[in-house]
């Protein structure tokens, strides 16, 4: 793989990408210059572009965590924790060369990293940053890398391309022979920086000129953005995309072991697996963040690609999940289709009978009933997850109960003993509510041993197959499925988000649903954190760390607002998946309330 050998190449990098990450402060772009991905070539099998630094920042500022972050009661606190950071980080200011606030103030357009693919070579790396008026800054850490290179005996040279001159350093003699480069220019405010000086003469030859074949052009790059940039009104602020492959062959290149993989993906069908990429919108017109991820897949699919059987189906939430439910997740799986393909997939490679040999017999053995025909026969393909969080609030307050919908749930019951009876010693039968189920006689650990110990239980409650981490949970599923009128399925705000989903690409026939309230998440942690616990370790941790000293006095100092001033800031979100011709797809989301 491509490396950078040199300490002082880190040294002076670690500053740089510092800055690219922390995208803050900054104004519009001065000239017109085209987006990374008309500049970077089409062999780009990495690519990630925040597409501008200021908008990026505006945008957060909009979403919830941002409004939240400017809330008078809350905004003290924050400037404090931040300058308890500025003051840490001053201890290594010298080292870098520039201030925290001059490093979060270098951006001002579009970050943008790409990794290419290079004959016979790793594959080579280079980072476009936009720093405009703050280029001078940037300079000044260039400056010092280079006395760092220097120093170290590193070779330098340069070139004028265009109006721009293109410095490079080579190495040092690596540890394989190799003689690693650095190479970067200046132009127009912007920066390129990489391990490769004529990738970066290609970029610029293209700023000039316009590229004939930019990523942009590339046909798996453009199905994927077809499918995640979403409406004008839904714009994205960062855009990702990286050829798993590609990336691997070639940066395994002269790896024996990396091209002996290689040579089976055809025979696993991996080697359908064409491209990965998505994008992150914030604080649109609707919605506090809308994320969309595609799995680009080749057609028909093949192997390995098609145990993934995802169908389709009604996902409201079943009569045992509460209303005040903090998640609630629907996936539906054709099991019998997994079965039936991972089967000839394993007897292709090991030989007629493999699979059930070391699966469906082995089974047999442990469970006592029959995998194929007992258990994933009477199932319907229906798998549902929901969460909520249990008072008193502890490490482990947060109760998870896992439905299976069943075909028939009066004839599995043979099934279900045959199971609980071979298992006898392992378990405890109870009843409640008039359901019988089966808990663990072996309780889950408890971090710092908070709470009451919990035992996984397990029981039919309607139509479903319920595990649960706890009793206490199980016990509030059939509560909950003796009165209907209490579940999530009659909760506005779940039939809100329910609404945004089958309104999105996918969502009339998809595969998954979720449904979250990140209200209840920040609930449990703002609970935790005002804890006398919490507090009191905290305290004692400030004996020994600065940093844990500053955000303790910054805590007493300015204590945390009630929890009614966060929460008016979040909203529910949502989430689906849905597999069509070209691959499989995800989005999520988060409604966004008006100020």
């Amino acid at each position: 793989m491509f490396r950078f050998e040199a300490r002082a190449l880190l040294r002076c990098g670690a500053a740089v990408c510092l800055a690219c990450v922390l995208a803050l402060g900054a104004r519009p772009a001065l000239a017109e210059r085209l987006p990374a991905v008309e500049l970077f070539p089409s062999n780009t099998v990495l690519f990630l572009s925040l597409t501008n630094a200021a908008e990026f920042k505006e945008r957060f500022s909009a979403t919830a965590l941002g409004r939240m972050g400017r809330d008078p009661q809350m905004r003290p606190l924050l400037e404090q924790v931040y300058g308890t950071l500025a003051q840490a980080f001053a201890a290594v200011q010298d080292d870098v060369g520039a201030s925290l606030d001059e490093l979060l103030a270098i951006p001002q357009g579009e970050i943008a990293l790409g990794v290419v693919t290079r004959e016979m070579q790793p594959p080579a790396a280079i980072v476009l940053l936009e720093a405009r008026d703050n280029i001078l800054t940037l300079s000044k850490l260039l400056q010092r890398g280079e006395a760092l290179l220097e120093q170290r005996g590193a070779q330098r040279s340069s070139e004028i391309v265009g109006d721009a001159e293109l410095v490079s350093y080579v190495l040092a003699v690596g540890p394989n022979g190799g003689r690693p480069q650095v190479a970067w220019c200046e132009k127009a405010g912007h920066l390129l920086l990489g391990n490769d000086p004529a990738l970066i003469k290609g970029v610029l030859e293209a700023w000039e000129s316009g590229r004939g074949n930019s990523l942009s052009q590339n046909p798996s790059y453009a199905a994927i953005l077809s499918r995640c940039r979403g409406s004008a009104d839904d714009a994205p602020q960062f855009i990702w995309y990286v050829d798993p492959i590609e990336l691997v062959r070639s940066a395994g290149a002269n790896n024996a072991q990396a091209r002996v993989g290689l040579a089976i993906l055809p025979a696993l069908g991996l080697d359908g697996l064409k491209a990965l990429g998505g994008t992150v919108a914030l604080a649109t017109e609707q919605y506090d963040y809308l994320t969309h991820f595609h799995v680009l897949l080749d057609s028909p699919r093949a192997g390995v690609v098609e145990l993934v059987a995802l169908s389709s189906g009604d996902n409201s939430p079943p009569a045992w999940v509460p209303a005040d439910a903090a998640s609630y997740s629907s996936l539906y799986w054709d099991f019998d289709k997994t079965y039936d393909k991972l089967e000839r997939l394993v007897d292709s490679f090991q030989g007629q009978g493999a699979f059930a040999r070391a699966v469906a017999d082995r089974a047999r053995d442990q469970l006592g009933v029959d995998l194929r025909d007992e258990l994933l026969a009477a199932l319907e393909g229906r798998v549902m997850l929901a969460t909520w969080v249990e008072k008193p609030v502890t490490l482990t307050s947060q109760a998870t109960v896992v439905g299976l919908r069943l075909k028939d749930p009066a004839a599995f019951q043979a099934t279900f003993d045959k199971l609980t009876a071979r298992f006898a010693a392992q378990l405890s039968r109870q009843t409640y509510g008039g359901v019988t189920y089966y808990e663990l006689n072996t309780p889950l650990p408890n971090p710092n041993d908070q709470g009451e110990p919990r035992r996984p239980c397990f029981g039919i409650v309607g139509t479903d197959l319920v595990i649960a981490d706890r009793a206490s949970a199980f016990h509030r599923a059939v509560v909950t499925a003796s009165d209907p009128a209490n579940s999530l399925a009659g909760a506005l705000d779940y039939k809100l988000v329910a609404s945004k989903i089958s309104r999105q690409p996918g969502g009339a026939r998809a595969a998954m649903v979720s449904f979250n309230r990140p209200e209840e998440g920040m609930r449990m942690l703002y609970d935790l954190l005002t804890a006398q616990q919490t507090r009191e370790g905290l305290r004692r941790g400030a004996q020994q760390s600065e940093l844990l000293r500053g955000l303790n006095q910054a805590l007493e100092q300015n204590p945390l607002p009630p929890f009614s001033v966060l929460q008016q800031y979040l909203a529910p979100g949502g989430a689906l998946l849905s597999d069509d011709e070209t691959g499989i797809h995800y989005t999520s989301f988060a409604l966004r309330r008006k100020e």
